[in-house]
């Protein structure tokens, strides 16, 4: 075995101003990885810069998924109606069993993480998701220039008050478009605290808001408004009686939701 130095890629920190939420080129190229790692449920290969059979360690500070299979959405404290404003994502049109899936970005409040609410199978399963900061540690081998990806993720602590953290950006942003900026320009980019929940909250929206959306029964017709029905992590489709529509049989969603954004931050790492 031989060990060498080599330049690998790894996430930028997180901690400063990247463009997110407010430089079209950078938030559409992680809307692009997020896309991409969604419809392959796996994290998305990248060519090996060490040689076609050789491994290496990194770490870098990101987002991740604790979450929590709650059971049936009835015997839950939530109430959708409270924390709506905010939700990121189409609201239900019915809390009731035609509601097959529905899910929403929930970018918390002053005592409720940002993450993820998902509500599915008729109500009988609610999987909530809560945002963290955490620390990645990723180990990369390739055999024969095959890729094999294995994290050891440490969670640190959950992200609180995203809605404020967007309002904050929003408000600064309009401010320098008119020049009315309320506080010191270089005090605000070098606020390390701000831009690094600021960042993890922009991520929680691309990655969790591919899920964003519903799936529900309307008669004899099985209506879709999500991208999440592209998703093989969603579960297994088949035919309906006569051909009237698809049925699912749901995956283990709160497994798979974490293994997204935990696919999603690792190819950013390596793609952006």
């Amino acid at each position: 075995m031989s060990v060498s130095d080599t330049i690998v890629p790894s996430l930028a920190p997180l901690d400063t101003f990247v463009g997110l939420g407010v430089q079209s080129p950078v938030s559409s190229a992680v809307q692009a990885i997020s896309q991409g790692v969604l419809a392959g449920f796996r994290v998305l290969p990248w060519a090996s810069p060490c040689g076609a059979n050789c491994s290496y360690t990194f770490s870098f500070v990101g987002p991740a998924y604790r979450c929590v299979e709650l059971g049936p959405f009835l015997s839950t404290s939530i109430n959708i109606t409270e924390i709506a404003n905010e939700l990121f994502g189409v609201f239900p049109p019915g809390l009731n069993s035609s509601l097959l899936y529905w899910a929403a970005t929930d970018n918390g409040n002053a005592t409720r993480p940002a993450g993820l609410l998902i509500l599915y199978d008729s109500l009988n399963h609610t999987v909530k998701c809560d945002l963290y900061n955490a620390t990645y540690t990723t180990a990369v081998s390739y055999l024969n220039n095959e890729q094999t990806v294995q994290n050891d993720i440490d969670l640190h602590n959950t992200i609180v008050d995203g809605i404020q953290y967007q309002t904050t950006l929003s408000a600064a942003v309009n401010g320098l478009t008119n020049n009315t900026l309320p506080t010191d320009l270089s005090e605000f980019l070098m606020n390390k605290t701000f831009w690094g929940q600021t960042n993890l909250v922009y991520l929680n929206v691309y990655a969790g808001g591919q899920l964003n959306g519903l799936i529900w029964v309307n008669g004899r017709v099985q209506a879709e408004k999500t991208g999440a029905t592209q998703w093989p992590g969603l579960g297994q489709w088949t035919p309906g009686l006569f051909g009237d529509f698809s049925l699912i049989t749901f995956a283990d969603l709160a497994t798979n939701v974490q293994d997204l954004l935990t696919n999603f931050t690792v190819v950013l790492s390596a793609h952006i």
